[in-house]
């Protein structure tokens, strides 16, 4: 397990070491960074350029301020696990939220890889 956090919230380290605590047999890395501000990540004037599409109804519209929150932290997320060799290291990767409910358990690696090719990836709707 990795836990690979956004320090955003008062009591996120508090969190965190929960987390720490439960995965500690399992827990390979405990990485926490701060949450990222798009004008930072992107530049000023792409940020700009991209706010100005953010109220339309474009369909797939990826520009309002959750979703550049969740493309942030998945180039943080690909950055880091780049930089560790952790891509040459492991053929499955699960990603999912500390507040996220799963109320089945996941397939095996077996399965899961039987069925998946190099790079396919599923994600949960909604």
């Amino acid at each position: 397990a990795l836990v690979f956090a956004q320090h955003q919230l008062d009591d996120d380290v508090e969190r965190v070491g929960f987390l720490q605590d439960v995965l500690a047999p399992r827990l390979l890395d405990v990485r926490m960074y701060d949450k990222p501000r798009p004008e930072d990540f992107f530049g000023a004037a792409q940020w700009a350029a991209m706010a100005k599409v953010q109220g339309t109804k474009v369909r797939g519209n990826w520009c309002n301020p959750g979703n550049i929150q969740v493309l942030m932290n998945h180039s943080k997320l690909g950055e880091y696990l780049r930089s560790s060799g952790m891509l040459e290291r492991y053929e499955l990767f699960v990603f999912t939220r500390s507040d996220l409910l799963h109320v089945l358990p996941f397939p095996s690696t077996a399965d899961m890889l039987a069925v998946l090719g190099p790079l396919d990836v599923i994600t949960q709707a909604g």
